[in-house]
């Protein structure tokens, strides 16, 4: 594919042609945003990409709207913000800058390297699968869900394998407020409930503080709504003096795998149906 240079050190919209050395990038192009200086690159529209690589210490890809992806985007340096965008297939390589989600969705992404949501109210909505590795690809991935409020939503059935979720919330109050949340729920429109499945690879594992998953919905305000499930052939612990990890949750709790509790660590479960449970 030939490579398409953003003209360092302007901020503007992505699908401003004078800007890229070879007019708007497509699906057969690899976009490349680097150079000195300190400058933003906007995207509301849905565009096509086959690779993306920013390695530019001073900018900053503010992705507010669809980038389909054919192939990886390499976060190199630099920023890249997932302000209620979406990223759509292909490989997201996080081997050096910043990654920040508010609101952002990863929809059949594989992740390379540490996805950190350990901003405060960092949100990021997961669609499709989402498959983790190591950065370049190599041994386990890891998911840092450690900032206040923070949260990770697996919208649709799907499995988080291979991988380490760090989950908890440093201060936050007892009673959830600023806890960390992992959730599962259906997608709006869909006629049948949603499983998340924490595959054999995967170790939930509890942190400083307070930690939620939640399996479907803890409001009596939201009604039963389709039924949520939440499967773990993995290891779940909770084992941080003070730690509170809570299970709760409308839906149902099927343990397959490993649970945990040492230091005077907090587990907690209060789902509506749970088995497996010794």
């Amino acid at each position: 594919m030939s490579t398409d240079t953003w003209q360092a050190g302007v901020s503007a919209d992505w699908i401003t042609t004078a800007d890229w050395s070879g007019g708007v990038p497509s699906a057969s192009t690899t976009a490349s945003i680097s150079g000195p200086g300190s400058f933003v690159v906007t995207l509301y529209e849905s565009e096509s990409v086959g690779a993306l690589t920013l390695s530019a210490a001073g900018a900053e890809f503010y992705e507010a709207g669809t980038l389909a992806l054919g192939g990886t985007l390499s976060l190199q340096a630099g920023t890249l913000a997932l302000a209620y965008g979406a990223i759509d297939g292909g490989t997201l390589a996080l081997a050096g800058g910043q990654f920040l989600s508010s609101g952002g969705t990863l929809s059949g992404v594989a992740v390379q390297g540490t996805l950190n949501l350990s901003q405060q109210q960092s949100s990021l909505v997961v669609t499709g699968g989402l498959s983790l590795s190591g950065a370049g690809g190599v041994g386990a991935g890891s998911i840092a869900l450690t900032g206040g409020y923070a949260t990770l939503q697996a919208v649709g059935s799907q499995t988080f394998d291979n991988a380490t979720i760090t989950i908890g919330a440093s201060g936050s109050q007892p009673g959830g407020a600023g806890a960390a949340t992992l959730g599962v729920s259906q997608a709006g429109g869909a006629t049948s409930g949603a499983t998340l499945t924490l595959g054999a690879g995967l170790w939930l594992r509890g942190a400083a503080g307070q930690g939620e998953v939640v399996v479907g919905s803890v409001s009596p305000l939201q009604g039963p709504g389709l039924p949520a499930s939440l499967v773990n052939a993995g290891t779940i612990t909770a084992g941080v003096a003070g730690e509170m990890l809570a299970i709760v949750g409308n839906g149902s709790f099927a343990n397959q795998g490993t649970i945990g509790v040492s230091n005077g660590a907090t587990l907690a479960l209060a789902t509506a149906g749970f088995s497996g449970i010794m």
